[in-house]
């Protein structure tokens, strides 16, 4: 970023602070991502924050660029008390921000929060860039740390559908059969097909004659017995 954005940036801190001396750096600051590890699914939201871990020394500002990879920014929005010189948007994730009065040594700052919408499934990580940290009128050696996350693919299981089984078939209101399974059906008519062709059977045999010759003396006995009986 431009020297000139942080001469600028500079000059409204010390507005607010109301300090013009140099102080002394005695530790590194930390700019980090939190949460700084999580596993998500595929559209879920993260809602993260950029915090600042000023250690041993008086933060006036900071400045530095938000990356996403395999997440889609949803919005960004300014801790209260804090004087945006460059606030981030999801269009344009660079930041230069102020702290009124400038932060005490050992403190911590939640510097701005993310809505965050999960990709695809895989990795994903929330970086920072070009950061930069300005103390008392001096710049103040700063380290910084993103945010890595595992996004899991969850696969649900396949239902088969049941097979059909035969069932009873219930009465409608009018009394009429409702047909709930076609096997009980095709059950009863393999039944009747195989009895019509037993029946059938007997008559194409050889033995037609035979048995015609019984049923012409079973009528016979059966006549003269009733003519008997009635004289």
């Amino acid at each position: 970023m431009k020297s000139m954005k942080i001469k600028i940036g500079v000059a409204i801190i010390m507005a607010f602070a109301g300090m013009g001396s140099t102080g002394a750096a005695f530790a590194e600051s930390l700019l980090y991502v939190f949460p700084p590890a999580t596993q998500l699914t595929p559209g879920i939201l993260l809602r993260g924050s950029v915090e600042l871990s000023t250690s041993e020394n008086k933060v006036c500002a900071v400045e530095g660029r938000v990356t996403f990879a395999n997440l889609t920014c949803q919005s960004i929005t300014i801790s209260d008390g804090l004087v945006p010189q460059s606030a981030p948007t999801c269009a344009d994730p660079d930041f230069l921000i102020g702290i009124p009065g400038c932060a005490a040594q050992n403190s911590d700052i939640t510097l701005f929060t993310l809505s965050l919408r999960a990709g695809n499934g895989g990795t994903a990580s929330l970086n920072l860039s070009e950061v930069e940290v300005l103390g008392e009128g001096a710049a103040v050696q700063v380290a910084s740390r993103g945010g890595d996350y595992e996004i899991i693919t969850i696969n649900e299981p396949v239902v088969a559908a049941p097979e059909p089984t035969a069932s009873a078939s219930p009465l409608a209101e009018n009394g009429i059969r409702v047909l709930t399974s076609v096997e009980p059906i095709l059950e009863e008519n393999a039944q009747e097909e195989s009895l019509a062709a037993n029946i059938l059977s007997v008559f194409e045999g050889g033995d037609i004659w035979m048995w015609l010759f019984i049923l012409i003396l079973v009528i016979f006995g059966w006549y003269a017995y009733t003519t008997k009986k009635n004289r």
